[in-house]
């Protein structure tokens, strides 16, 4: 068995030194790129120029869909009213989304569909916190196991045929 010279170690490094050149900057750039957010829009943000063309106590219902379009959703009660919401989210790789922009327009509209008013929201109004309190309910306090076997073992009444 014989010893390799220092020479014929070099000539075998050689090539793993080419791949090596090769594969750091690729690795850096897949790093690099890893690190680099991803931004997800939500909703519709509709242009200051556009909202500004409609006219409380002028514009119609028709006007404010012909300048931004329908919206996102619309009141179930109270004054018809038209909200535009729009969110823009940032999220490093596993992370949970870092919300950097929020913005909802409202638009409410009198019984004969003209515009009363349009509101820009004060996006920190627009975080909703549930109650944390349940509703108490008339009955039998009773466990979920105890309301599935109550049935066990109970049979039917037996009626007389004639």
């Amino acid at each position: 068995m014989a010893f390799m010279d220092l020479k014929d170690i070099l000539e075998d490094f050689m090539p793993m030194k080419q791949t090596l050149k090769f594969l750091i900057p690729l690795t850096t750039l897949a790093l690099l790129t890893a690190c680099s957010p991803r931004v997800d829009y939500r909703g519709k943000a509709p242009e200051i120029k556009d909202i500004s063309k409609i006219q409380p106590k002028v514009s119609t219902t028709y006007d404010v869909l012909a300048a931004i379009g329908s919206p996102t959703f619309e009141s179930t009660y109270g004054p018809k009213t038209w909200f535009y919401i729009h969110k823009k989210t940032e999220t490093m790789s596993f992370f949970k989304p870092n919300i950097t922009e929020k913005n909802t327009i409202a638009v409410t509209f009198n019984y004969k569909g003209i515009v009363q008013k349009v509101e820009d929201m004060d996006p920190e109004m627009q975080e909703i916190n549930p109650v944390a309190h349940t509703t108490p309910t008339v009955g039998a306090d009773r466990t979920i196991l105890q309301q599935v076997f109550s049935n066990f073992g109970r049979t039917a009444k037996k009626t007389d045929k004639k």
